[in-house]
């Protein structure tokens, strides 16, 4: 099966999932349907392009979350993984937005083994225009909605600065932090420097959680 079939797969397990644990939510475990796709501990899954999300910041959680329910994300027609999220941000209200919160919290993150590799001295170069928001460090910036880069899947990054690029995200007119993405995406020259800046990114520290 290939990873789009796995995907589609993945993604009816877990809305049959979804729809069995909102009735739950007090429990611990409603959101293991998250572990469906996104593996272990939420610590990513590249086989079926489900990236890590244990190491993400409450407020990035709860702003993708509202994004792909207000159909900033998930909505263009070239962006596959994304059709798959946006029915879990449709079904979550703000009580249910909370428990994913503390559920991804709650687990054991650990940073992923790169896959991306690159001229990393030319990658330095290029993330001088993400240090401004990012963090020198990619480790984010919660006053500017700047998530850590540090630590994330690789491969997702590359892959969400193409889908900036092409405008697949950041077109949307009330995604005032993904129009901001779009528009520093589209003033990297070519995709041999967005590969380069990822290898660069995956030399820099990242915290992980016990």
């Amino acid at each position: 099966m290939s990873a789009r079939g796995l995907r589609s797969l993945a993604g009816a397990v877990a809305s049959v999932a979804l729809g069995l644990a909102m009735p739950r939510a007090g429990q611990a475990t409603a959101f293991d349907h998250c572990l469906v796709c996104h593996g272990a501990n939420a610590n990513g899954n590249p086989a079926i392009h489900a990236p890590r999300i244990s190491a993400l910041e409450p407020w990035y959680v709860r702003n993708q979350l509202h994004a792909f329910h207000e159909g900033w994300r998930g909505s263009d027609e070239h962006d596959d993984a994304g059709h798959e999220m946006r029915p879990v941000g449709q079904h979550l209200d703000a009580a249910g937005v909370e428990r994913a919160v503390a559920f991804l919290a709650g687990l054991q993150s650990r940073r992923p083994t790169p896959t991306i590799s690159g001229d990393v001295a030319a990658g330095q170069l290029a993330y001088v225009a993400c240090a401004a928001c990012h963090g020198a460090q990619g480790d984010g910036n919660a006053s500017l909605r700047a998530p850590a880069l540090a630590g994330q899947s690789d491969w997702y990054l590359l892959a969400s600065l193409r889908k900036y690029r092409a405008g697949v995200r950041g077109s949307a007119a009330d995604d005032i932090n993904g129009t901001a993405m779009r528009v520093v995406a589209t003033q990297l020259p070519d995709d041999a420097t967005l590969t380069d800046l990822v290898a660069y990114i995956n030399t820099l520290p990242a915290k992980e959680h016990p």
